[in-house]
């Protein structure tokens, strides 16, 4: 067997990607925390239920990707070898093996927002190859940047990538 370079999910890299995530959600706790008893106290309930619709428009969209990016992440190793992509399932024992030489497609999901959004930083790529197998790797295990960067990936070619621009980049079930 070659060589290979085996990524896995990072909590550093969790924590990074998800800091604004976790921001948005505490400045949610606060503002409940400290602005609804003066609102209360001022029998503005109405405020208390803008402030609350303001704020889950960020918090909840957020969240979910947050813990959808997570699903797909943990116990989930991606493998580069000199011929082959793997993603192997270390809970499930399930391994998915791409040729190099049968991808047909890979598929860059990116925020196409406006920069401000808590998940503008997450991303995912999906290859798929010529038996319609598929590999999806989040950004919590590598990005795209980083895939190209590896040495071993040099066999995958990169006229193959199609970037598909979203606001709420969830990953599907695959």
């Amino acid at each position: 067997m070659g060589k290979e370079h085996i990524y896995r999910m990072e909590w550093w890299s969790v924590f990074k990607q998800s800091i604004f995530i976790w921001s948005c959600l505490i400045l949610h706790i606060i503002a409940n925390i400290f602005i609804n008893p003066t609102l209360i106290r001022k029998e503005q309930f109405w405020g208390i239920i803008f402030i609350n619709i303001i704020l889950s428009t960020i918090t909840i969209p957020s969240l979910y990707i947050f813990i959808n990016y997570l699903k797909f992440s943990c116990h989930r190793d991606f493998i580069i070898a000199y011929n082959s992509l793997k993603l192997v399932n270390r809970k499930t024992k399930r391994t998915i093996e791409i040729f190099s030489s049968d991808i047909i497609k890979i598929e860059l999901y990116e925020n196409i927002g406006n920069g401000r959004e808590p998940w503008n930083f997450f991303e995912y790529f999906c290859v798929i190859d010529k038996h319609d197998n598929k590999i999806v790797i989040p950004s919590y295990i590598l990005n795209i940047k980083d895939f190209w960067w590896d040495s071993l990936s040099r066999r995958v070619n990169s006229d193959k990538l199609v970037t598909k621009k979203t606001f709420f980049p969830i990953i599907k079930n695959i």
